[in-house]
């Protein structure tokens, strides 16, 4: 049973409370919002107690018009110019859509409009991408939001159990914890940490009872989920094997969503091949362990190889915008050349003839287009693998236009990092899949390439 006195998390947790005032030992050791029954009146009232059928309502009655206008409860004319920064300038980088179909602004919105939390983070987003824009003078009130959105996460997760229609704002905000840390660049491996919280987090989340709506908020939240798990999977600081048979549930649970207004908005129309992603990435640890320890790859490691080769190979793109399509055959050659460099029997022209095929593809698809906020993966991969100039000044260009253009700092340190590999003059054929993450643990630093 729990105790009658001591703090909320304290007793939440079944464990003994000091009573320390104003953070307890319990609640200091665990990094823990410390919060008592006679200070949490107020919270309580600011708390929301509905299911999905609410969240599905929360959207509808937020029309774009209203979503998209300014707060007028925001403390702060620096807070509406953020909210403003986001509405106009970084929902449209983080998404492949237009603004009538973008759902970081039709769903992500209304939902940060209705929880304090997931509002919090939002603003702390929009304020790390006009740190990475230059406009300094709004650090502080960035990290303030920072600040607040992390601890009513903290004491969001004392309750989660308890009240699962938390789950969801929760999840949101670790994904957004996850892509402020993409865009300031940041190098401390911090982007996987959140994303381990959002796995946990997504299975706290009700499934049960979806209506339209409702199934847009979820799909929309899967997909953002699926696209960072893909793409964080080569450079993970803590890989783990079984990510293979996790991704591949969570992409059939995307698969079977009804969400298509919402779809579409990350992965474009390369579902399929963003499913392939961790596969490829752990086969290619696989194949680079067992050439190091045994000096050839097993049978059933070479099988395993060929058979994920020919999938990627017959991947057909859905119907969709030319320019998603060309997006799509990027990272089917990225996904290709992943695999390829593991070979030893005309490796370097194989990979060379698929780097040149991406330069070409590179050539036809204009920095400006939407769809290219999510070429930092393959063009990081396929970048390790260019050994000639010209592959390498169009790649290197390439991200230079996106670096202006979305002010992104996982754009910055990619360009960083392929020229460390570029200057060292780093032959695949001795690093294999791996040389993205064997010059990350040269250079000492992580990130997601997303």
């Amino acid at each position: 049973m729990r105790t009658s006195t001591g703090c909320r998390s304290c007793r939440f947790r079944h464990k003994k409370c000091d009573l320390g005032k104003p953070t307890c030992a319990g609640c200091q050791r665990n990094q823990l919002l410390c919060a008592w029954d006679d200070e949490l009146a107020s919270l309580e009232d600011q708390q929301y107690n509905h299911e999905w059928a609410s969240l599905g309502a929360i959207v509808r009655k937020n029309n774009p018009h209203i979503a998209l206008s300014p707060i007028p409860s925001l403390r702060g004319t620096k807070s509406q110019s953020l909210y403003a920064h986001f509405v106009h300038c970084t929902s449209d980088a983080v998404s492949t859509r237009d603004v009538s179909a973008n759902p970081f602004l039709q769903i992500l919105l209304p939902l940060a409009r209705h929880y304090d939390m997931v509002l919090e983070a939002v603003l702390a987003l929009s304020g790390a991408h006009c740190l990475q824009k230059g406009y300094q003078d709004y650090a502080h009130i960035t990290w303030s939001h920072y600040t607040h959105a992390l601890r009513q996460v903290k004491y969001g997760l004392t309750r989660v159990v308890e009240r699962r229609d938390f789950a969801t704002p929760l999840t949101i905000c670790t994904l957004l914890f996850a892509f402020i840390e993409v865009v300031r660049g940041d190098t401390d491996g911090n982007a996987f940490h959140h994303l381990r919280g959002t796995r946990y987090l997504l299975g706290a989340i009700p499934r049960v009872h979806l209506d339209a709506a409702s199934s847009h908020i979820y799909g929309f939240i899967l997909e953002w989920y699926s696209y960072l798990l893909s793409l964080s999977t080569l450079c993970d600081t803590q890989p783990d094997e079984t990510i293979t048979h996790y991704s591949a549930g969570i992409f059939l649970e995307l698969s079977r969503i009804d969400a298509s207004s919402s779809s579409g908005v990350l992965c474009g129309c390369a579902y399929d091949l963003f499913g392939m992603i961790p596969h490829a990435t752990v086969l290619a640890r696989r194949i680079h362990t067992e050439r190091q320890l045994q000096g050839g790859i097993s049978p059933a490691t070479q099988a395993a190889r060929e058979e994920l080769l020919g999938a990627v190979r017959r991947w057909q793109p859905a119907s969709a915008p030319k320019d998603h399509i060309t997006a799509g055959k990027i990272y089917q050659l990225a996904l290709v050349a992943l695999l390829v460099s593991e070979l030893r029997s005309g490796s370097p022209t194989a990979l060379q003839a698929t780097v040149d095929q991406v330069v070409l593809l590179l050539e036809d698809l204009p920095a400006e287009s939407n769809v290219t906020t999510t070429l930092c993966w393959p063009l990081g991969i396929l970048g390790g693998f260019a050994q000639t100039d010209r592959a390498q000044r169009v790649i290197r260009a390439y991200l230079s236009r996106m670096t202006e253009r979305y002010g992104f700092g996982n754009f910055r340190q990619t360009l960083g990092l392929l020229d460390s590999i570029w200057d060292k003059k780093v032959q695949p054929a001795q690093t294999g899949a791996l040389t993205l993450q064997l010059m990350m643990e040269t250079n000492g630093y992580y990130f997601i390439l997303a």
